[in-house]
């Protein structure tokens, strides 16, 4: 990644450097300026633009535009302290433009000099309403001294006799406040209207306004201007074209900078977002200002948000603060999209623009509007979906606001990591270490958004030719250490058997498995449990590549093995349980009739472990904690084993069980034994007679 660039607010200081077309504008005032004559009164200039409009950039166009004769001295006014300062910064101003060692220049200096030693009375006072009233006390110091109009003569005679034609150049003269904006004035309008003289003068016409009118000059301010500037300039707008170009100019190098690939359904999107951020940068300052913002920030969020939408926000952040912080609060509403007046719709469009108008402090609101619009697809389009990580997303929305990734959430980047090591041709460790702590050390509200993202990621690069031994060892891991806290609510061991088993049926259809390796690989009660859900999956309608063809294999091999004598010994109540509940979900309870006859009959503890493997848990939640309850399947339990063999072998159970009814919440082996032998005697059939 390249080095940024710090952005300054600096103007420009030569017309190769301009970007926004504004040169010939600038050649036109500088003919216009040029076209004053040697000798002519002084000439007041106007440039009139809003803040950030240029205008600073495009007095020092004109200045390089106008011919080698002219002077050009630029005057500061903000930069000086007070009435005093001021009058001292313009006379070392016109002092500059007269600089030099011909004799009619240190004579015009000389000059100056005595004119300002007249001046000063007079320019202690500020005209209470405007430049005509000079009576009064000013008038009474003037008139003892020498003749105002000999010393003006003296000082216009030494001009002429340096005939060159001088341009001071003053700008930002709505930084001042209203007092110093009018004794600026005074020192134009009085000080220096000399020949050869003249000025160009940068303002905001709307703030200029308002600090005259908070001098008691209301009502007629746009008059009052009119005696000081003769020549005014509106600065020309930056044409859409212009604009529009910069904005995706900026835009793109973000995409370029971050990677991104906009896929071709996003590229509506992008001239879309583009289109909306023209509309409401329309200022050299805004875009520059808007290009370094997004250059900078973009860099704190590579790949963990919507680039486009981040765009989008980044604009409202500088521009619409107050509408940029009102977003999470309006979010709700946004999302239900444009109202029709419906009951239950949202705001309509125009409800919409008052309220972002009620909220800013700007007058026109139309880029804010056209900037919520495009973070919110649904009030641009009925029944839009959203892309991923959108800003209209809540799952997202803090990201856009912190910067980063919070601790409440999963980095996409990483999970993008860990999906191409765990499927790719080559393994990234520390990806893969740096997601399994987060299933480790998380909260379990994290470890759910972690397995949520990484299946969303599988889903959207899946490829026919994956290797998936890789992410089953993987999920495998994580359902483990997920698996003791499965009952509860928050726990993500549910959504990982349900991944790890459409990756299973997905390995086995293209020959990385078969079904002696999974037993082998998960354990017999593992493996039972992913057949299982596989199984389910298949009776919700899921399609599993593979899912058919696993199951009616793991479903002969189970009723083969249970078939022979003695297959039972060695298993386990739980081992049972799965098997025969695989067994009736591939095969209904119609397969297992009498199967296993031939293991009980006649074995005492083999129809005891029968029985206690019909013993399963239902779980209930009571919103602190998970309550297990025993239930014992009786369907499973009938079909098994038949009436005749069940009416021999119940009296044969063992007698040592406590009397009364069983507590069923009482999970542990021992109770799992009393509540198993206790339904098989309350459920037993009626002994067959012998003939």
């Amino acid at each position: 990644m390249g080095e940024t660039q710090s952005w300054s607010d600096d103007p420009l200081h030569r017309i190769d450097q301009d970007r926004f077309g504004r040169s010939p504008f600038a050649g036109l005032v500088a003919k216009t300026i040029d076209a004053v004559p040697v000798g002519a009164t002084s000439t007041v200039f106007g440039l009139v633009g809003r803040w950030g409009s240029g205008k600073s950039s495009v007095a020092a166009m004109i200045a390089e535009s106008l011919p080698d004769s002219w002077i050009v001295q630029s005057f500061t006014p903000w930069a000086a302290s007070g009435a005093t300062g001021l009058q001292l910064e313009f006379v070392s101003a016109l002092d500059n433009a007269l600089g030099g060692q011909l004799e009619s220049e240190l004579s015009a200096r000389e000059a100056l000099k005595r004119y300002i030693d007249w001046a000063r009375p007079l320019l202690s006072f500020v005209p209470g309403g405007g430049l005509s009233d000079l009576a009064g006390a000013a008038g009474d110091k003037v008139v003892r001294r020498k003749p105002w109009s000999e010393e003006f003569e003296a000082m216009a005679a030494s001009l002429e006799r340096v005939a060159k034609r001088v341009l001071i150049v003053c700008d930002d003269i709505d930084r001042l406040d209203s007092a110093e904006l009018l004794e600026f004035l005074k020192v134009v309008r009085l000080l220096g209207r000399f020949p050869n003289v003249h000025y160009l003068v940068a303002y905001d016409a709307d703030t200029v306004e308002d600090l005259l009118a908070s001098e008691g000059i209301g009502g007629r301010t746009s008059s009052f201007m009119e005696k000081i500037v003769q020549h005014p300039f509106e600065l020309p707008q930056i044409s859409t074209a212009t604009r529009w170009h910069h904005v995706s100019a900026s835009i793109g190098r973000a995409i370029e900078q971050q990677g991104v690939l906009l896929e071709e359904h996003e590229l509506s999107r992008y001239s879309l977002l583009v289109d909306s951020l023209t509309d409401g940068l329309v200022t050299p300052r805004q875009i520059a200002r808007y290009e370094q913002h997004l250059r900078v920030l973009s860099e704190l969020v590579p790949g963990e948000v919507d680039l486009l939408d981040f765009a989008a926000l980044a604009y409202l952040r500088l521009n619409h603060h107050e509408v940029y912080e009102a977003l999470p609060l309006w979010a709700p509403q946004l999302r239900e999209g444009i109202s029709t007046k419906r009951e239950g719709d949202g705001l309509t469009d125009q409800e919409w623009r008052s309220r972002i108008e009620d909220s800013t402090r700007r007058v026109d609101v139309s880029g804010a509007w056209a900037a919520v619009r495009f973070l919110y697809p649904g009030l641009r389009a009925e029944g839009a979906m959203l892309h991923p990580r959108a800003f209209a997303d809540e799952r997202y929305q803090e990201r856009y606001y912190s910067l980063g990734v919070p601790e409440n959430d999963v980095s996409d980047v990483l999970i993008a990591r860990v999906m191409r090591s765990l499927v790719g041709t080559s393994r990234e460790a520390v990806a893969d270490s740096a997601v399994a702590s987060i299933f480790g050390a998380a909260q379990p509200s994290v470890v759910r958004i972690a397995v949520r993202k990484l299946r969303e990621e599988r889903s959207r690069t899946l490829r026919p030719d994956d290797r998936v031994a890789d992410l089953i060892t993987f999920l495998f891991a994580r359902y483990v250490e997920a698996e003791p806290r499965r009952a509860h609510p928050d726990s993500s061991a549910d959504d990982l058997l349900t991944w790890l088993s459409e990756e299973v049926c997905r390995g086995y259809s293209r020959g990385e498995f078969d079904r002696d390796r999974m037993l082998q690989v998960f354990g017999e009660v593992h493996a039972l449990s992913i057949f299982m859900r596989a199984q389910a999956l298949q009776k919700e309608g899921r399609s599993l590549d593979g899912a058919t063809l696993l199951l009616v294999d793991v479903a002969g091999h189970l009723a083969d093995g249970l078939a022979a004598p003695g297959a039972i010994a060695g298993e386990t109540a739980e081992t049972l349980r799965l098997k025969l509940s695989l067994m009736a979900s591939i095969n209904g309870h119609k397969g297992l009739v009498s199967i296993l006859d031939k293991n009980v009959d006649g074995d005492a503890a083999a129809f005891e472990l029968a029985a206690v493997a019909m013993v399963g848990t239902t779980h209930r939640f009571n919103g602190n904690v998970s309550i297990g309850e025993l239930e014992f399947d009786m369907q499973t339990w009938n079909a098994v084993v038949s009436p005749e063999v069940r009416a021999r072998m119940t009296p044969q159970l063992p007698d040592d069980v406590p009397a009364g009814k069983p507590d069923t919440l009482d999970l542990s082996e021992s109770n799992r034994r009393r509540f198993a032998l206790a339904r098989v005697r309350q459920d037993s059939p009626e002994p067959v007679p012998s003939m």
